[in-house]
């Protein structure tokens, strides 16, 4: 396999580095937003025997293309005029509120934190809907 020398930043040293041989085939999962812009990055430089591009529907723009059944998801995440405390209360602290020698239990968060989002089932993003 061919190396490289590349100088360390860290040091005033090279640094030898394997250079695998030529990559002849890529794929890119997803065409949104990052998989669109990857691939017309992929295509320009014209590096490539071969490159396939997976999307799951038949449209490509992610959550981006208005989905016309999307999941449902909560309503009531976020109240007009909650405050600060009651959007994300303080969570308790097992090290601090517990007594000593208590093992650590995981507890379970009653607070909604993410959204649904149309792209994938389970695709949670912790930004409100109407600012995507």
């Amino acid at each position: 396999m061919p190396s490289k020398k590349f100088r360390s930043f860290a040091e005033e040293t090279e640094v030898p580095v394997a250079v695998p041989g030529h990559v002849k085939r890529v794929a890119i999962i997803g065409g949104g937003a990052s998989g669109a812009i990857t691939l017309d990055s992929l295509v320009q430089e014209n590096s490539f025997d071969e490159i396939v591009l997976f999307e799951r529907r038949d449209v490509l723009g992610g959550i981006w293309v208005l989905d016309e059944n999307p999941i449902d998801t909560p309503n009531d995440v976020l109240q007009a005029g909650e405050t600060s405390a009651t959007i994300d209360p303080p969570l308790p602290n097992p090290f601090r509120d517990g007594p000593p020698g208590e093992k650590v239990r995981k507890l379970r968060p009653s607070q909604i934190r993410f959204e649904q989002t149309p792209s994938c089932h389970g695709m949670t993003t912790n930004i409100i809907e109407k600012f995507m």
